[in-house]
């Protein structure tokens, strides 16, 4: 519970335009667990890990980050990719938006229980018709949380429903808004499906719910993971006979991946 309130502390100086005092390390929980109080005025470096000899990549957010599981084809394409690396990429349990994560009880403690390389943050909220503005807080306290760790925070704009044109821009723009008040990368995932959509027409990107990716959309997404995390340019992967797309479209998808992130710098480190 003590490290509940500490987040929450944290949060509540942030939202008041406040700024904290003191950069002591605050013990929690008889002194297992050490989490650094952010301050307003601290906005600190991204870590940069693309080199990384042991990846261990964090994904935190609802049903979009284990959709087709999402985490497992991060990992295939790292491994595929950096042979010579290890890799372990997971999802943090719990479900829910990032500012309803301050109570879950599980994602700070996921966060402190290892060293993680990179944490992918999913699940800022966000107005579908853009007639409401939330709050990012929540979103910028996880950043400066996940960069006191020394590890790469890179959070994920979903994807845009099918049909909306519009929704993929929108949500890449409310999350550049949080990178401008805390460092941090930004995978342009919504970017990178709406040029896909338009390149590749006769794809199947979007689950029947209209919401959630299908196999291909997820595939697409990790291929944008896989460059910001490692550095290595998704088109130049090699045929992977272990995922279900032909050889064709891997390798469209790839240049797409690529070329999206070279309009649209990820990181500035």
């Amino acid at each position: 519970m003590l490290k509940k309130a500490v987040l929450l502390s944290i949060i509540f100086i942030w939202g008041c335009g406040g700024s904290s005092t003191s950069t002591a390390p605050i013990n929690t929980n008889g002194g297992d667990v050490t989490i650094v109080q952010p301050k307003i005025e601290e906005n600190l470096a991204i870590p940069n890990n693309t080199l990384a000899q042991h990846y261990k990549v964090l994904l935190i957010g609802n049903s979009h980050v284990t959709s087709n599981n999402l985490p497992k084809i991060i990992e295939l394409l790292i491994q595929q990719g950096k042979t010579n690396n290890q890799v372990k990429v997971e999802h943090s349990s719990g479900a829910g938006y990032l500012d309803d994560r301050i109570n879950d009880g599980v994602t700070l403690e996921k966060i402190e229980s290892e060293s993680w390389t990179h944490v992918v943050l999913q699940a800022q909220k966000y107005s579908q018709s853009g007639s409401r503005l939330y709050s990012t807080d929540a979103a910028e306290s996880w950043v400066a949380i996940v960069k006191q760790k020394n590890a790469t925070p890179i959070l994920f704009p979903e994807h845009p429903q099918k049909g909306n044109s519009f929704e993929g821009q929108y949500v890449h723009d409310i999350h550049m808004s949080i990178v401008e008040n805390q460092k941090s990368c930004i995978a342009p995932i919504g970017l990178a499906w709406n040029e896909a959509i338009d390149e590749l027409p006769d794809l199947t990107f979007h689950a029947v719910d209209g919401n959630h990716a299908a196999y291909t959309g997820s595939f697409l997404t990790a291929l944008v993971f896989y460059q910001v995390i490692t550095g290595e340019l998704a088109d130049s992967l090699p045929y992977m006979q272990s995922i279900p797309l032909s050889e064709s479209v891997q390798s469209d998808l790839g240049k797409i991946a690529s070329k999206i992130l070279d309009e649209n710098q990820a990181c500035d480190y």
